[in-house]
């Protein structure tokens, strides 16, 4: 009998790990715009073990990598807490202010409702953290540095919080699945559906 366990059982190495979509992101800045340097936010004490912690699995994952070289943009870190865990991410809000959008049309579920209609068998995929399956250039990597109570470190990978991180992945999710009938994408959510 196919049941969730003995799917998660044979098919455990789908649902393990960091997926990486083909290509490097480069971010594309206003030189215009002066860089700023933030300086590190205050981390509660209570907090401080399990924010080294997950800094310590981004550096195992390579997600991402210790900074000790001068780098020109500096954002703050911010701690989010999600069920069950803690998200570290940067407060790009001056880095964003720079960024130059490439202006991807990003669908909604009125683009895709048409195409569904005579749909009868619908599945659901999640991008496991989505956006850090984007690759960043080098250079582009310099530019997320954030400051941590633990050192500076830079994203390897697409962090969230990155203006052009969501119209960057949906461009990259819809050229993996180009021509893949019985799909949709919106952001990081993979929409497969049947007729028969």
């Amino acid at each position: 009998m196919l049941t969730k366990e003995v799917i998660l059982e044979d098919y455990s190495d789908v649902f393990d790990g960091l997926g990486c979509l083909p290509g490097t992101y480069s971010i594309e800045i206003d030189k215009t715009i002066k860089p700023v340097q933030h300086q590190p936010r205050r981390v509660p004490v209570a907090q401080k073990a399990e924010v080294k912690a997950e800094i310590e699995r981004l550096l195992t994952k390579g997600i991402i990598t210790k900074v000790v070289e001068p780098t020109d943009w500096i954002s703050s870190m911010v701690v989010v807490r999600k069920p069950k865990k803690l998200r570290v991410c940067l407060d790009p809000k001056d880095l964003n202010k720079a960024i130059k959008h490439s202006k991807y049309m990003m669908p909604t579920i009125d683009d895709i409702l048409p195409k569904v209609s005579k749909a009868k068998v619908f599945s659901v995929l999640d991008a496991n953290y989505g956006f850090w399956q984007v690759k960043l250039e080098e250079k582009s990597s310099y530019l997320t540095t954030v400051w941590t109570p633990f050192g500076r470190y830079r994203w390897l990978r697409l962090p969230f919080g990155i203006s052009s991180a969501p119209e960057e992945f949906q461009r990259r999710q819809h050229d993996a699945l180009e021509g893949l009938q019985g799909t949709e994408v919106i952001v990081d959510d993979i929409l497969v559906y049947g007729q028969g």
